[in-house]
């Protein structure tokens, strides 16, 4: 129906309350919030808040989301503000995974402060960067090495231009050589997180790779996405179940199942056994039933 696309700015639940109000003033009283699915970093803390029904883990919810947009695809590229994670796919299940372990190298808010250190925002960040002839190789193994090349190559007086270049490749370069390593990457490539809004990094990653990358309708909240669709399977999943117990009378149900095979004629050519039905006589009675 809608979405929200918001920083948290190291308020989670405050971000959330927002994009809530937001998308309610949208819709007015033609919302009614069904059931609700959290993923993500703060996904128990804002599950506990809000009540969720659901809280399902990042790499599921990525999948899921990522599968609904675009069903063939084999390998999924997710940089995120915080962490950045690859996903391989084999006939639209889960193969192979991997998140950045230590390095933020490859995260949207690393991104963020270098090219503020630039004294660029991102759409110029993009503009620069596309205009470069020589990207600078300002390194790819830390964010400390990185911020120092970046630093040491302004001082120098290195174009903007190319610094930004750069800094585009070291992302990426991170990202593949840390991240993805040697794992397999397939032919129909999803890019999708936040960082997908920099042109400048899908340019790179198209350019380190020599392959097609796609970028799918919901790239921003593919992870909201994939909660939202596994919440709503599991919301009717268990509707139906409890319209099904609905139409059946549990204790006619029991009774049924209790005395099955029980007849109650007596053999008079035999010896005749009363079990009381009281307490554990009770619960052992179908097994006596049987032996007998």
């Amino acid at each position: 129906l809608t979405y929200r696309y918001l920083r948290t700015k190291g308020n989670p639940i405050k971000a959330v309350e927002e994009g809530l109000d937001s998308i309610k003033k949208e819709f007015g009283e033609n919302l009614k919030i069904l059931s609700i699915g959290t993923t993500g970093s703060g996904r128990k803390l804002i599950g506990d808040k809000f009540g969720a029904e659901l809280v399902v883990n990042e790499i599921t919810a990525q999948v899921r989301g990522a599968i609904y947009s675009y069903p063939e695809a084999d390998t999924i590229f997710e940089i995120g503000g915080q962490d950045s994670k690859y996903m391989h796919i084999i006939a639209g299940n889960l193969d192979n995974f991997e998140m950045n372990k230590i390095c933020a190298a490859g995260t949207g808010s690393f991104i963020e402060e270098q090219i503020k250190k630039i004294g660029l925002n991102l759409d110029e960040f993009n503009e620069y960067a596309l205009r470069s002839k020589n990207p600078l190789d300002l390194g790819s193994r830390c964010t400390v090495f990185i911020e120092g090349n970046i630093s040491k190559a302004l001082a120098e007086g290195y174009s903007k231009e190319d610094i930004c270049g750069g800094l585009a490749y070291s992302i990426v370069n991170n990202y593949l050589d840390r991240v993805v390593g040697t794992r397999a990457v397939g032919e129909k490539i999803l890019f999708q997180g936040g960082v997908t809004h920099n042109v400048a990094i899908l340019t790179a990653f198209k350019s380190r790779l020599g392959k097609e990358i796609i970028i799918p309708q919901f790239f921003s909240v593919t992870g909201a996405l994939g909660a939202a669709l596994l919440t709503m399977e599991e919301y009717y999943k268990t509707k139906v179940q409890e319209e099904i117990l609905e139409d059946i009378n549990q204790e006619e149900l029991v009774e049924k199942l209790f005395l099955r095979n029980y007849t109650g004629a007596i053999d008079k050519q035999k010896r005749t056994i009363g079990i009381p039905r009281v307490l554990f006589l009770q619960k052992l009675f179908p097994m006596f039933n049987i032996f007998f």
